[in-house]
């Protein structure tokens, strides 16, 4: 069995145009891409690039603790690693923002 890998991308603030070449070529390669965006032309955009592309904004509901979503996010990118798959996962911004915030969530939980 493959060994999984996670890339992480950030799309910028601008719809589409602060990707990078890099963060292009991540998208289309990966055999799974996660996202959480702000805005619909970038997620038809990354849709478009890779077909496998699913949105983690439903792990959001009213009232639901923070904490909860993150770990929820999280285990569902180690879900796709763990069997082996090259994921990307693509946050609007620039990525080590949020994904301080999952990886904090995540580690308090153990």
């Amino acid at each position: 069995m493959r060994r999984g890998s996670l890339e992480i991308v950030g799309t910028g603030i601008q719809a589409v145009q602060h990707v990078t070449l890099a963060a292009r070529d991540s998208i289309e390669d990966a055999d799974k891409v996660l996202y959480l965006l702000a805005d619909p032309i970038t997620q038809m955009w990354i849709r478009k690039l890779n077909p496998t592309a699913e949105s983690m904004h439903d792990f959001y509901k009213e009232g639901r603790p923070r904490i909860h979503t993150y770990v929820d996010i999280v285990e569902r990118l180690l879900s796709y690693i763990r069997r082996g798959k090259r994921v990307t996962f693509v946050s609007y911004g620039h990525p080590s923002v949020f994904c301080l915030l999952l990886l904090r969530s995540a580690l308090s939980c153990f």
